[in-house]
């Protein structure tokens, strides 16, 4: 018998050794015990582990990673922990860890050309929306989005996709 010891608790032991005659009178008790049992006292918790978690929290796996798919072509330069919005300087850690496999997320595709910034929402994995943006350049060319890959010196290929949130039933962004 394991118990957590407890300076106020009664002497078990004694308890035990005082009423193990009633337990052998019982014949399915007596199978189970057949000498006196045992008691073993366990440490109770401490002032230090009521403070401290034994959990630790592994800050290099959070942010964006590729997913490491060989044909996967929209995860290549997802590597970051810090969201930078280049036109008013704010700064988000990115609490997570993300891959173009997540569902429900914000999202910011910053182009290594020229430094602009897209931030849209998805419902659906990362990498769906991220090819519907791929069909929509050919199939919408009107969109901002498209636009902009479409002009020289800039495409798909030079967007980085940077994944920060959850998306919260709450949070709609430009709708």
């Amino acid at each position: 018998l394991i118990l957590t010891h407890a300076a106020s608790a009664p002497n078990v032991n004694h308890i035990l050794k005082k009423h193990f005659n009633i337990l052998i009178q019982s014949e399915r008790l007596k199978g189970i015990f057949t000498e006196q049992p045992r008691v073993v006292y366990r440490r109770s918790r401490n002032l230090r582990d009521l403070l401290t978690s034994s959990k630790t929290t592994c800050s290099h796996h959070e942010g964006c990673h590729p997913c490491n798919k060989p044909r996967c072509k929209v995860c290549a330069h997802m590597t970051s922990k810090t969201v930078l919005s280049t036109s008013s300087s704010f700064s988000l850690k990115i609490n997570g860890n993300y891959t173009c496999d997540s569902i429900n997320v914000i999202y910011l595709l910053e182009c290594s050309t020229c430094g602009a910034q897209y931030i849209g929402q998805t419902e659906t994995s990362f990498r769906i929306r991220f090819n519907n943006h791929r069909a929509h350049a050919v199939s919408l060319p009107n969109l901002p989005l498209s636009k902009h890959v479409s002009m020289p010196g800039h495409g798909f290929d030079k967007l980085g996709p940077l994944l920060f949130s959850p998306v919260s039933r709450q949070i709609t962004i430009g709708k």
